[in-house]
Parts: C-alpha cells; structure tokens; sequence
C-alpha cells in the first residue's frame, strides 16, 4: 500500500498502524501499572505515525493542486460543489493549508450527499450482491443477469448525476442495497458488536486474530462516510470473514484448553 503511494493506499495504511498502536496502548495498559510511562517509553511510535500523517497530507494536497491546476479554490463534482476557503475556522492559514484541508473535507463528506439521494428512493433489494461491488461484478459475470446491480440505490443515483463509479455514497447506502435502511442500522449495530469483542479478545485475551479483525473493522468505520471500503474487494472480502473464521476458532480453542 506505501508503495503504491496513493491516497486509499496511505489512509489505509495508516488506520491500520494507529488501530495497531491502539491495542499496543491497550495491552501496555492492561500490564502496567502506570500507563503514562509506558506511553513515554514509547514515544517513537507516536513520532513514526505523526510523520507519516504529515507526510501523507502533503502528498494528498500535493495531488489534488496539480489536478486542479490551482490551490485558489477547492471544488468538487465537476467543479459545481466548492468550500469556502474564507470561513473564519480555516481562514488563518495559509492558501496551501487551507486548500488541503478545504479538499479534505470535500472527499470525505461527499457520500452524505449520495446518502441522501439514496434516501429518497424505493428500496429494491439486490438479493445480498449490493453491498460489495465486487459481488455484483462476480455475480454478473457468472450468470449474465444484471438485475441486482440495476436495483441497487448506488446504481439509480446515476440518473441524477451521481455516478458509483467517480462519487461516493457512504458505506450506509452499500449496505441498504441489500437490507434497506432500517435493516442497516441492525448490520451497523452487529459490527459495532463485533467491533467491541475483538478489541477486548485483542487487549484482554492477548488474541492476535481479534486485532487483525479489530484493525480491519477501523477501516470499515474511517471509510463508512465513503463507501464499503473492506468489502469493495475480493481480498478485503475474503480477510475479513477469514480473520473472523480463525479468530471464532481460536476462541473455541481457548475454551476448549480451560476445560482441559
């Protein structure tokens, strides 16, 4: 991911170090007495992960100045949606900061507004395939039937000019393709579930498969403003309910040795 050097490639590289970092600070925790100096004999690991930040962002900026050709206004879909570069929050610093800042806010926020298109639709059930574009890609191929790609929400946004394929959604409208949206909150709640026992496998039961888990699960929530940004492809795919199988099996393990 670092060295394909991208923006996706250094967000996701990053959420998994720092989710990484937070159950080091969890077990370090749990195993001293006195938390604060564990962190300072630690501090390296916070400077490693701040650079990488810094150097992250200014890559991101360094990117979206050169495709636009400007840092004088930050734009987007089409150049019709910009920020206000001037707002009194961001309107101390410098034109370079504040454009970055400005576009950062843009990419993350946008897949509300495709949310809300969504919002304003039938449901249309995709038949479990909508929540992965990578599913509806297989499921095409194999069968030739594109039903369930042309039902789902992210697909009818595009007659209003919100193409799945160059804006986002948010990892919400993915899910509600296949379950609706008050079947979404019960899927977001699961997660949130399986979120809360792997962090406590991870720091608590010293349980290595619960903190890849754990680490692939922050992806999820960093990108659910986005899209669904483990399940867009087949390796994301199969990680997660791979770690999900050996971290169950190895709970059973564990249990299995108590007893024993």
């Amino acid at each position: 991911s670092i060295m394909r050097g991208t923006d996706g490639e250094q967000a996701t590289s990053l959420i998994v170090a720092g989710s990484a970092f937070l159950i080091t600070i969890g077990r370090g925790a749990r195993s001293s007495a006195m938390p604060l100096q564990w962190l300072r004999r630690n501090w390296k690991i916070v400077a490693v992960l701040a650079i990488g930040v810094y150097f992250a962002a200014g890559a991101f900026t360094s990117r979206k100045a050169d495709r636009l050709g400007t840092i004088e206004s930050a734009c987007t879909v089409r150049r019709t949606i910009c920020a206000d570069q001037d707002a009194a929050v961001i309107g101390w610093m410098d034109e370079r900061s504040k454009f970055g800042i400005s576009f950062f806010i843009l990419t993350v926020t946008q897949g509300f507004y495709g949310l809300e298109l969504g919002l304003e639709k039938d449901f249309k059930s995709t038949w479990g395939f909508g929540h992965s574009p990578v599913l509806l890609s297989i499921y095409t191929n194999l069968t030739g039937d594109d039903t369930p790609y042309e039902r789902a929400y992210t697909t009818r946004n595009n007659f209003q000019g919100w193409s799945d394929r160059n804006y986002w959604s948010s990892m919400l409208l993915w899910v509600a393709n296949d379950v609706g949206f008050l079947g979404t909150i019960a899927v977001i709640g699961l997660l949130g579930f399986i979120w809360g026992r792997s962090w406590r496998d991870a720091v608590y039961g010293m349980n290595d498969s619960a903190a890849i888990l754990f680490c692939l699960i922050m992806v999820m929530l960093f990108y659910l403003p986005a899209n669904n940004q483990v399940f867009a492809t087949l390796d994301g795919y199969t990680s997660f309910y791979g770690w999900l199988f050996v971290w169950q099996l190895n709970k059973i393990k564990a249990a299995s040795a108590r007893k024993a």
